[in-house]
């Protein structure tokens, strides 16, 4: 049978996926994705977050970890690491998984750095055309941040996985 709990991170799993699938499509179209779709998101995470505090105050510390890795994106996205979009992707992210599975949001974006530069890679040694620049221009980033999550929810972070396997 399945706890509340199990319940509750199935439904921000399905949330996130949807959003981040949406946010997929927006992006690649017009490189912005609207700032009221990730408003509306965000209640909707925030609710279930808060409705597992309430059920289990132990998890009073989800919104230090939250707070913790919101701010560790906000100030990417400062330096000009990435654009906006993506730094409300991995934001929402860090609400809806505060804890767990190594900090789900963090393990994300190395998910995604790391397909990100394997596929720049392999455009720049085919000499893709549409790849061509990239390194010198801004392309869409959230593809790969919904990549992240998904192989970070099925299977951990890839960069851990591939130091293992060299060592």
């Amino acid at each position: 049978m399945l706890s509340i709990s199990d319940i509750l991170f199935a439904f921000k799993v399905v949330i996130c996926i949807t959003v981040l699938l949406y946010a997929c499509r927006s992006d690649i179209r017009t490189m912005t994705v609207p700032n009221k779709f990730w408003g509306i998101a965000l209640l909707a995470i925030a609710t279930i977050t808060i409705v597992e505090i309430i059920i289990d105050p132990a998890h009073l510390f989800y919104i230090f970890t939250a707070l913790a890795s919101v701010a560790i994106f906000y100030l990417a996205f400062k330096a000009g690491v990435f654009g906006g979009a993506d730094a409300k992707a991995l934001m929402l992210l860090a609400i809806a998984f505060p804890c767990g599975a190594g900090w789900i949001s963090l393990v994300t974006f190395a998910n995604a750095a790391l397909i990100a530069t394997c596929v720049l890679v392999v455009a720049y040694i085919f000499k893709f055309k549409q790849f061509k620049n990239a390194y010198k221009s801004v392309f869409a980033f959230i593809p790969f941040i919904t990549a992240g999550f998904i192989i970070a929810l099925v299977y951990g972070c890839l960069m851990w996985r591939c130091m293992d396997a060299i060592v």
